[in-house]
């Protein structure tokens, strides 16, 4: 009950932009607030409802300054979640 309490605590929707890098890695700008204090290397639960609203993944900021932050992440083959983002 804890994890869920705190998980609805930081429930938060935002609007993301996707740019493909390569064939099989795209990377996700997510805007922040003024009050972001995410860094590199920290991690963050990713829902994507239109793929699919009860499933959550951890993915690592791999930058972030005060306007927003990026997760470059790789799809891992055809049908997988990564994929369908």
């Amino acid at each position: 009950i804890e994890k869920t309490i705190g998980l609805m605590c930081h429930f938060v929707s935002v609007r993301s932009s996707a740019k493909i890098l390569t064939g099989d890695m795209f990377e996700l700008r997510i805007p922040t607030s003024l009050d972001n204090e995410s860094s590199t290397g920290q991690y963050l639960m990713l829902n994507v409802p239109s793929v699919s609203v009860l499933e959550w993944h951890p993915m690592t900021i791999t930058w972030s300054n005060e306007d927003e932050l990026a997760l470059h992440i790789k799809t891992r083959g055809d049908g997988t979640w990564t994929k369908k983002v």
